[in-house]
């Protein structure tokens, strides 16, 4: 069994949930009570949106490298961020570091086109659905991919921040981030949703829209499951 390396704290409702699920599906997989190798090393979530905000990458990735080489030195054999956001220097600090990360977004698009879903919009936190890292991958895996319009970016980004990142859920902001979906999917024929955003589903599932709901975090946990029990590498 490979151990793995979380970058957490982005925001600590989401952390919480990677570790679970990571147990749960470790355990689900291997038939056994046995719990898996985790590392985690968190941050502060508010020095990293700041960077992000103000576009200091470099700040960003000497934050996070930093954090990689703990987890390497911690024994960790791969390394995860738990979180979308600052995914928007994954590939640089891909270059900058000695053992292997697991995007994200690469795993989310991948996902989408084992789906053969074609037309997808993008919800996440402002610099999530700003930036083009999602975008760049959708290409890649030849999907269309919509984002919302600025006033509607503004109107999710107030959804997320401050209550969903505590973990707490206001049925009011959920009715609108309900609504703005629902507009793209009858009114531009979208036929799923990223939650792009890891504090996202603890508020929304497929049950709440009349299309799928794209669980980032759980397609990223299924992918840190996979290399975990991939003993080839």
């Amino acid at each position: 069994m490979k151990t793995v390396g979380i970058i957490g704290g982005v925001g600590p409702e989401s952390t919480v949930y990677y570790y679970q699920r990571i147990i749960k599906e470790y355990q689900k997989r291997t038939k056994s009570m046995h719990y898996p190798n985790i590392n985690i090393a968190s941050i502060d979530m508010t020095e990293m949106l700041t960077y992000v905000k103000n576009k200091k990458y470099v700040d960003l990735i000497n934050m996070l490298s930093v954090k990689v080489e703990n987890l390497r030195k911690a024994s960790s054999d791969f390394v995860v961020i738990a979180s979308n956001t600052p995914h928007v220097i994954f590939e640089r600090l891909e270059e900058s570091v000695s053992i292997k990360l697991i995007s994200i977004v690469e795993s989310t698009c991948k996902f989408i086109k084992q789906k053969g879903y074609k037309k997808v919009l993008l919800t996440g936190t402002l610099f999530t659905m700003q930036e083009n890292f999602y975008s760049k991958y959708a290409s890649k895996y030849k999907f269309e991919l919509l984002v919302p319009s600025k006033e509607e970016m503004l109107s999710i980004q107030d959804v997320i921040f401050p209550e969903l990142e505590e973990g707490i859920i206001i049925p009011e902001k959920k009715e609108k981030y309900i609504k703005i979906v629902e507009q793209y999917a009858s009114g531009k024929g979208i036929d799923s949703v990223i939650l792009g955003c890891t504090e996202l589903p603890l508020m929304i599932s497929d049950n709440d829209l009349s299309i799928p709901a794209i669980n980032t975090s759980e397609i990223h946990v299924q992918a840190i499951v996979d290399e975990m029990l991939n003993a080839t590498d």
